[in-house]
C-alpha cells in the first residue's frame, strides 16, 4: 500500500459500490495505464509492500503461502503471503482473468506471475496494493503453515496499520464489541472500533455491545477508507458473550436499556408506516415502522415503537394495519440522545410472517413535547402534531425538509424517509400548519415526523 498523493492521482468514481463494506478491488481504479513491465525474476511480497518493486511491474512469487479464498466477481480471488509471516508479508490477488486454480485452499504453496497495482477508491488517502494473477501454480497443496501475527487493535488504526496490510494477523488483548452501527455488517471493537467485516466469513449476527472478543484471527483488508479485519471462518473468532433472542414488546425491550446487537423476538406488532427504498444497484426495501397494537403509548416514559430496518432488500409484503412477527438485531445509535431501530431478514433468523390487524390511530402531541427526552419517549411511534399558531419555522431545500411549531424552541422536523416530500410552497415564518402527521424518527441529531402521503402536513390558508 502506498499513501495518496492527492497531485498526481486523479480521483475515479466507482461504477458500483460492493454491497459489503469490506469489498476489495473488483471494479478497481489502477494507478497507471502503461503497460506491463517484462517478467522479473521472483521476488516476495515484502519487497512488494515496503515499496522494492514499482507498482504495474510483472512479478513472479514463488513459495507464498495461501492465507484466505474469497469467490470473487469473476474468478477466485485469494489472499497469500511470504512464508513466516510478519509485517508487509501479505498481499491481495485479485482474479480478474480468472487464472486462480480452482482447487486453491488455505495452506497451499503456490507461484503467482501477475500484475501488480496499487488500487484506489474515490476519496481514499490510501490505496490497497493488490496482483492480477496471469498464471499460477499450486506447487504444495496444503503444503505450508499460514502464520498469524500478533497485533493489538492499536495497530490497525488508520495512519498505522499499512505495514499489516494483506497479512494474516491475530488480535490480541481481547477488545471489547465497541460498535454495531458502523452499516454494511461491521462492528467496531477496541477504544478505536477496528472494523471487522464480512469479506469471507460473517460474524456480525451473534455480536452484542460490550461483549469480549477472546480470540480474532483474519486478513487485514482496506477499503472504503478504513481499515478491516476479515475472519475467514467460525474457527477464527471466539467472543465470550451470549445473545439469546429477547421476546419481548417494544415498550418492554426499550424499558430494559438493551444493549446495541441484542437479537430481539417480537409478535404481532402492528404496522403503522412504510419507508420504501430503491437502492442504487436497483434493489427493492421495504422498511417500516410498527408498535404495540394499535394504540400509540409511552408507559413508563418509553415508547411503544420502532423502525425495522430492511438490511438484506427483502421486501416484505407489509402494509399499515398488518400485524408482523419476527427475529431481528437491535441496533442503537448514539451516545447522549439515542436512536433505535430493528434489523431484520438475517438468514439465520426465522422468516418474517405477516397477519391482519387494525391501522394504528395517532397519538395527538403538542408540538412542545417533540425535544428532549419527551420526544424520545415517542421515538418511532405514530403521532399527529397538533397545535394553535404553528408556522413553518426552517426550511432546507437541499434535502426537501422543514421544521414547524408555534416558535423557534417548539418545532418538529418533517422529512422525506417515508418516500413523501412535503416540502412544496413551504415559506418559513409566513406558511401556517395546522397538524402534521407520521412516525417520530431522530436522524442527524434532529426528531422528525415521516409523513406517508402529502395530506399529512395539513396547511392553513
Amino acid at each position: 500500500m502506498k499513501m495518496r498523493s492527492l497531485t498526481l492521482i486523479a480521483l475515479t468514481a466507482l461504477a458500483a459500490v460492493g454491497a459489503a463494506c469490506g469489498a476489495t478491488s473488483n471494479g478497481g481504479t489502477p494507478t497507471s495505464t502503461t503497460p506491463p513491465t517484462s517478467p522479473t525474476p521472483s521476488t516476495s511480497i515484502h519487497d512488494i509492500q515496503s515499496g522494492v518493486i514499482s507498482s504495474n511491474s510483472t512479478v513472479t512469487l514463488s513459495g507464498i503461502v495461501v492465507t484466505g479464498v474469497k469467490p470473487g466477481g469473476n474468478g477466485i480471488d485469494f489472499w497469500a503471503q511470504d512464508a513466516g509471516g510478519g509485517q508487509y508479508s501479505g498481499i491481495y490477488f485479485f482474479d480478474k482473468n480468472n487464472h486462480t486454480d480452482l482447487s486453491i485452499a488455505v495452506g497451499d504453496v503456490v507461484t503467482v506471475t501477475g500484475q501488480y497495482q496499487e488500487y484506489y477508491q474515490a476519496g481514499s488517502t490510501f490505496s490497497l496494493s493488490e496482483i492480477v494473477p496471469s498464471t499460477m501454480t499450486i506447487d504444495s497443496p496444503g503444503g505450508g503453515t499460514p502464520v498469524a501475527s500478533d497485533v493489538t487493535t492499536a495497530d490497525l488504526k488508520n495512519g498505522v496499520a499499512e505495514p499489516w496490510e494483506g497479512c494474516l494477523v491475530n488480535v490480541t488483548g481481547s477488545p471489547a464489541v465497541t460498535s454495531l452501527s458502523l452499516g454494511f455488517g461491521e462492528y467496531g471493537i477496541g477504544t478505536e472500533k477496528i472494523h471487522v467485516d464480512k469479506a469471507i466469513y460473517d460474524s456480525f449476527y451473534p455480536r452484542i455491545q460490550d461483549e469480549l472478543v477472546t480470540k480474532l484471527v483474519g486478513l487485514v483488508d482496506y477499503g472504503f477508507k478504513n481499515f478491516h479485519v476479515d475472519p475467514r471462518s467460525v474457527d477464527d473468532i471466539t467472543t465470550n458473550g451470549t445473545n439469546t433472542p429477547m421476546s419481548t414488546t417494544m415498550n418492554g425491550l426499550l424499558s430494559s436499556a438493551p444493549k446495541s446487537g441484542q437479537l430481539v423476538t417480537v409478535t404481532n406488532v402492528t404496522v403503522s408506516a412504510l419507508a420504501p427504498y430503491t437502492t442504487s444497484g436497483g434493489a427493492q426495501e421495504m422498511s417500516f415502522w410498527a408498535q404495540d397494537g394499535a394504540t400509540a403509548s409511552t408507559s413508563g416514559g418509553f415508547s411503544s415503537g420502532m423502525y425495522f430496518n430492511d438490511v438484506f432488500h427483502t421486501n416484505p409484503a407489509v402494509v399499515p394495519g398488518k400485524t408482523v412477527s419476527l427475529t431481528g438485531k437491535l441496533i442503537v445509535f448514539g451516545t447522549t440522545t439515542l436512536a433505535h431501530e430493528i434489523d431484520f431478514g438475517y438468514q439465520q433468523s426465522p422468516t418474517l410472517t405477516l397477519g391482519n390487524g387494525t391501522v394504528p390511530t395517532p397519538a395527538i402531541v403538542q408540538v412542545v413535547r417533540m425535544k428532549g427526552a419527551v420526544a424520545a419517549s415517542y421515538e418511532n411511534q405514530l403521532i399527529k402534531v397538533m397545535d394553535a399558531g404553528m408556522k413553518v419555522q426552517t426550511v432546507d431545500a437541499t434535502h426537501h425538509e422543514y421544521s414547524f411549531g408555534t416558535s423557534a424552541t417548539d418545532f418538529i422536523w418533517v422529512g422525506t424517509f417515508g418516500g413523501v416530500m412535503t416540502d412544496s410552497g413551504k415559506v418559513a415564518g409566513t406558511t401556517n400548519i395546522g397538524s402534521g402527521q407520521g412516525p417520530v424518527y431522530y436522524d442527524f441529531g434532529k426528531y422528525f415526523i415521516e409523513p406517508q402521503a402529502a395530506g399529512d402536513v395539513v396547511v392553513i390558508p
